[in-house]
Protein backbone atom coordinates (compact mmCIF):
# COMPACT_ATOMS: atom_id res chain seq x y z
CA UNK A 1 0.00 0.00 0.00
CA UNK A 2 3.04 2.75 -0.61
CA UNK A 3 1.55 5.69 -1.69
CA UNK A 4 -1.45 5.63 1.27
CA UNK A 5 -1.49 6.36 4.66
CA UNK A 6 1.97 7.09 6.77
CA UNK A 7 3.46 5.91 3.36
CA UNK A 8 1.82 9.06 1.71
CA UNK A 9 3.49 11.37 -0.44
CA UNK A 10 1.23 13.89 0.57
CA UNK A 11 1.92 12.95 4.39
CA UNK A 12 5.37 13.50 3.40
CA UNK A 13 4.54 17.06 2.07
CA UNK A 14 2.28 18.25 5.09
CA UNK A 15 5.55 17.04 7.52
CA UNK A 16 7.35 20.08 9.30
CA UNK A 17 10.77 19.44 8.37
CA UNK A 18 13.80 21.04 6.08
CA UNK A 19 16.04 18.23 5.71
CA UNK A 20 15.53 14.58 4.41
CA UNK A 21 17.82 11.80 5.17
CA UNK A 22 18.59 9.42 2.66
CA UNK A 23 19.36 5.65 4.17
CA UNK A 24 22.49 4.26 3.86
CA UNK A 25 20.69 1.33 2.06
CA UNK A 26 20.58 3.92 -1.06
CA UNK A 27 23.76 5.23 -0.69
CA UNK A 28 25.96 2.20 -0.97
CA UNK A 29 24.34 1.20 -4.20
CA UNK A 30 25.28 4.09 -5.65
CA UNK A 31 27.00 3.67 -9.01
CA UNK A 32 26.19 0.11 -8.90
CA UNK A 33 23.87 -1.64 -11.82
CA UNK A 34 21.41 -2.20 -8.36
CA UNK A 35 17.97 -1.41 -8.76
CA UNK A 36 17.76 0.97 -5.67
CA UNK A 37 20.57 3.07 -7.43
CA UNK A 38 17.95 4.39 -9.61
CA UNK A 39 15.86 4.79 -6.40
CA UNK A 40 18.54 6.98 -4.90
CA UNK A 41 18.17 9.51 -8.18
CA UNK A 42 14.37 9.66 -7.39
CA UNK A 43 14.62 10.26 -3.88
CA UNK A 44 17.17 13.02 -4.23
CA UNK A 45 14.60 14.68 -7.21
CA UNK A 46 11.83 14.36 -4.66
CA UNK A 47 13.14 16.23 -2.20
CA UNK A 48 14.54 19.11 -4.39
CA UNK A 49 10.30 19.68 -5.45
CA UNK A 50 9.63 19.53 -1.66
CA UNK A 51 12.18 21.76 -1.21
CA UNK A 52 13.92 19.73 1.56
CA UNK A 53 17.79 19.76 2.04
CA UNK A 54 19.40 16.25 2.28
CA UNK A 55 21.65 14.68 4.30
CA UNK A 56 23.25 11.37 3.07
CA UNK A 57 23.73 8.75 5.58
CA UNK A 58 26.36 6.00 5.20
CA UNK A 59 28.88 7.32 2.58
CA UNK A 60 32.05 5.03 2.72
CA UNK A 61 33.65 5.63 -0.92
CA UNK A 62 34.80 8.25 -3.39
CA UNK A 63 32.19 7.23 -5.98
CA UNK A 64 29.80 7.48 -3.30
CA UNK A 65 30.92 11.59 -2.16
CA UNK A 66 31.26 12.49 -6.11
CA UNK A 67 27.75 11.30 -7.05
CA UNK A 68 26.37 13.32 -3.93
CA UNK A 69 28.72 16.22 -4.53
CA UNK A 70 27.69 16.10 -8.68
CA UNK A 71 23.94 15.64 -7.47
CA UNK A 72 24.28 19.07 -4.71
CA UNK A 73 23.76 17.13 -1.57
CA UNK A 74 24.20 19.63 0.81
CA UNK A 75 25.08 17.33 3.51
CA UNK A 76 26.89 13.69 3.99
CA UNK A 77 27.93 11.70 6.49
CA UNK A 78 30.02 8.28 6.81
CA UNK A 79 33.07 6.54 7.22
CA UNK A 80 34.76 8.17 4.66
CA UNK A 81 34.52 11.00 6.24
CA UNK A 82 35.40 10.09 9.69
CA UNK A 83 34.53 6.60 11.80
CA UNK A 84 32.07 7.12 15.31
CA UNK A 85 34.07 9.63 17.50
CA UNK A 86 33.44 10.27 21.16
CA UNK A 87 32.38 13.51 21.99
CA UNK A 88 35.80 15.18 23.17
CA UNK A 89 37.21 13.83 19.77
CA UNK A 90 34.19 14.91 17.53
CA UNK A 91 35.07 18.50 18.96
CA UNK A 92 38.73 18.78 17.86
CA UNK A 93 37.59 16.75 14.57
CA UNK A 94 35.44 19.54 13.89
CA UNK A 95 37.62 22.40 15.26
CA UNK A 96 40.63 20.91 12.99
CA UNK A 97 38.20 20.66 9.83
CA UNK A 98 36.99 24.42 10.59
CA UNK A 99 40.82 25.48 11.17
CA UNK A 100 41.93 24.38 7.78
CA UNK A 101 38.40 25.13 6.06
CA UNK A 102 38.44 21.31 4.58
CA UNK A 103 35.33 19.59 5.93
CA UNK A 104 34.42 17.06 2.76
CA UNK A 105 31.31 17.86 1.10
CA UNK A 106 29.88 19.13 4.21
CA UNK A 107 29.79 16.65 6.27
CA UNK A 108 27.32 16.06 9.19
Amino acid sequence: DFGTGYSGLQYLAKLPVEMLKIDKSFIETVGTAAPTSRVTDQIIAMARELKLGLVAEGVETETQRAFLVAQKVELAQGWLFSPALPIDEFIAFCQEAHDHHDVPARSA
